[in-house]
């Protein structure tokens, strides 16, 4: 009845695949100290996204810049 067709990206995709870049560049790390930090700043960084794709002001900007700015 419905032919939805929908694509596109959400700032969550942006994130995951700049997290994943950036966990390659740095390689395995086996210091845990740096393996923590890394992971607080992912999840910062998340929440961030988070919240501002919940606020109207912040639909003026870019979906990449959302995401740039969050890091």
């Amino acid at each position: 009845m419905f032919q939805f067709e929908m694509d596109f990206i959400t700032p969550y995709d942006i994130h995951q695949t700049y997290v994943h870049l950036i966990k390659k560049r740095l390689g395995a790390s086996k210091d845990k100290d740096e393996t923590r930090m890394l992971t607080k700043i992912e999840e910062l960084s998340l929440l961030l996204i988070r919240m501002a794709m919940q606020n109207n002001q912040f639909t003026v900007y870019s979906t990449t810049m959302l995401v740039y700015s969050c890091f």
